[in-house]
């Protein structure tokens, strides 16, 4: 049986323990599902010992101690990669700081280093941050020229060529559907639980309000569907501008309303106008419960449906 490390380098707010996003740990599952044993590994700065969880048999979940560095981690030790005697370890990450050492650890030991990636680019909000993230990627860059690598997007794809990085073909994001709970009770109850009109349609937004979401596409998304309810899931650093721009849309503009876990069984479409980095989590999470999903525009200003 093959075993494949997944290391997250990653500490920010998305993909945290409990949420359906937490990439890592789905993946794990699917892994184990194909016959492998998967380990994945999270950061805890400040840990003084590992701590090891087992959600089901061949997944293994390890937060290990490491070094906080923004929303990065530094690991203090890649032993565990030998410890757990993996054969690959899966990366995405990213513009991480920690990878070339990584890589180094694995050439060194015999083990399969090969990336998914799903950004390149900081999107900091610090215009220093972001320029010194920039220009640490170029350490990355080297390593995965050398090494198989996968986008999560077609635009990752694409800029990865642009860069002189091989891409191998696409590898889409998964969701850990285990943890999605089911909830009881009909379509129309859950709405009048949750204040939302039974007839009119719904369209949600899930995510961080953050720029690079581009949830402020919402506005003109709305303007021209009049007839839809909107529903916001989410907060972040454009939530304010958000709220403004809906207020000011016209003297009667679409509900905006902020819901729970409830609206995976009541939507019935699902949209996040995130180009860049398309991880489709809410599509996906829609498929689960059997909803169509919705996607970015395809051209001009408006919203194709």
């Amino acid at each position: 049986m093959k075993t494949i490390v997944i290391p997250q380098f990653y500490r920010g707010p998305s993909g945290q323990k409990g949420l359906y996003n937490r990439q890592e740990v789905g993946l794990a599952r699917a892994f184990a599902a194909l016959g492998c044993r998967a380990v994945v590994l999270y950061p805890e700065p400040g840990a003084k010992a590992p701590k090891v969880e087992t959600p089901e048999p061949n997944v293994k979940i390890c937060y290990l101690p490491a070094v906080a560095f923004g929303t990065q981690a530094l690991y203090k030790s890649w032993q565990i990669l030998l410890d757990e005697q993996a054969d690959a370890v899966h990366v995405m990450g990213d513009n991480s700081v920690g990878v070339p050492g990584l890589y180094r650890f694995c050439e060194k030991h015999g083990i399969v280093f090969y990336s998914q990636l799903g950004a390149l680019k900081s999107t900091s909000n610090h215009a220093i941050v972001r320029g010194v993230m920039d220009l640490l990627l170029h350490r990355n860059l080297t390593v995965y020229r050398k090494t198989p690598t996968y986008a999560k997007t077609p635009a990752v794809a694409a800029e990865l060529e642009s860069l002189g990085v091989p891409c191998r073909g696409l590898m889409p994001v998964g969701l850990d559907t285990a943890i999605i709970p089911t909830i009881p009770g009909s379509k129309a109850m859950i709405r009048r639980e949750l204040n939302i009109n039974e007839q009119v349609k719904v369209l949600a937004f899930v995510g961080r309000l953050d720029a690079y979401k581009q949830p402020l596409d919402l506005v003109p998304l709305l303007q021209a569907a009049p007839d839809w309810y909107a529903v916001i899931i989410g907060q972040g650093a454009q939530s304010d501008e958000l709220a403004r721009r809906l207020t000011e849309a016209g003297p009667d503009p679409p509900a905006a309303q902020r819901a729970g876990a409830y609206l995976l069984s009541c939507l019935q479409r699902f949209c996040e106008p995130e180009r860049k980095r398309d991880f489709r989590y809410e599509p996906v999470g829609g498929y689960v419960r059997g909803l169509p999903a919705g996607g970015p525009p395809c051209a001009g200003t408006g919203f194709n449906y």
